[in-house]
């Protein structure tokens, strides 16, 4: 009986451990809650520095001013004659700007994986329940 209640608790705890990468379509930039995919189209006259990455990552989405693919300090431009809301200039490296497109609005992935999370709990729950009532039912028979 002992056995089999660790047997499940140790289940339940395994099953909860998962590891959780994020798959990118493309190389992007998040600038005022919206979503920029690169371009290899350098761009030679830009207009004011709007910005910077704020926090990197390949592996997560995060919020702030993110990038899967520069460092954290990397400046974004305004272009000239383009509205920041269709395109934005990221300083690739020291004066060469490249093209970053307007994708979408950005959602963090909190709040992408909050709703999975909660089902995913309490199935667990449910389990761990069954679990346990199956064990007593079969102690309740010995006896």
């Amino acid at each position: 009986m002992k056995k089999i209640f660790v047997c499940l608790t140790v289940a339940l705890f395994f099953s909860t451990l998962q590891a959780k990468a994020t798959s990118w379509a493309y190389e992007l930039v998040v600038w005022g809650g919206n979503v920029y995919s690169l371009q290899d189209e350098t761009v030679e006259e830009v207009g004011e520095k709007i910005g910077e990455v704020t926090s990197y990552s390949d592996m997560e989405s995060l919020g702030g001013n993110f990038s899967n693919a520069y460092p954290v300090g990397t400046a974004y431009y305004s272009l000239v004659g383009i509205d920041k809301s269709e395109a934005i200039a990221v300083e690739i490296s020291k004066g060469v700007f490249e093209k970053a497109t307007y994708e979408h609005k950005f959602k963090e992935s909190n709040f992408e994986v909050f709703p999975t999370t909660i089902p995913m709990i309490v199935w667990k729950f449910l389990f761990l329940m069954a679990g346990l009532m199956i064990l007593l039912t079969v102690w309740a028979r010995r006896k």
